[in-house]
């Protein structure tokens, strides 16, 4: 450590005044101060700016009285670009009750397997979330669940009908 660094990192005396805890968030402070001017002076290093704060938005006051914006110029109506319909969703092929059959089996598996029960409406949409995945995949055959556990983890294996 070079020497200047040595004598502006020593410990204030204890007469200061300020806590132990103080002096050593003093000197962290003094000591990061000192590591960011010796890189602003190394050659190496750039200096980056500093991360600006999240503004909320509003209107921004300005210090010196400015010309107001220009209105914008209204355009000709172009015409709106047509939104491609969404491919109609198939209703799904697993009923409430199946998705219920499967929540007990795999809340028994996972219990058998020591892991904590999943509650019903998760199990419910990512049973859903997967089954449409897969649906668009194979080109719209329906999808069913097994139970099983595999490495010592009980998980839903998706069966194409």
């Amino acid at each position: 450590m070079p020497g200047s660094l040595k004598k502006s990192l020593a410990p204030a005396p204890a007469a200061s005044g300020l806590s132990p805890r103080k002096q050593a968030e003093a000197l962290q402070k003094k000591a990061l101060e000192l590591q960011q001017k010796k890189l602003a002076e190394s050659s190496l290093v750039k200096s980056s700016p500093k991360p600006k704060l999240p503004v909320a938005p509003g209107p921004k006051a300005s210090l010196t009285a400015a010309a107001p914006a220009p209105a914008p110029t209204p355009k000709a109506a172009a015409p709106a670009p047509k939104a491609q319909a969404p491919a109609p969703r198939a209703a799904s092929s697993l009923s409430e009750d199946r998705i219920r059959a499967l929540h007990a089996s795999y809340c028994d598996a996972r219990t058998k397997t020591n892991a904590r029960p999943v509650s019903f409406e998760k199990l419910s949409k990512s049973i859903r979330e997967t089954e449409e995945k897969i649906r668009v995949q194979s080109k719209g055959r329906s999808v069913d669940f097994d139970v099983t556990i595999q490495g010592g983890k009980a998980i839903l294996k998706p069966k194409l009908k």
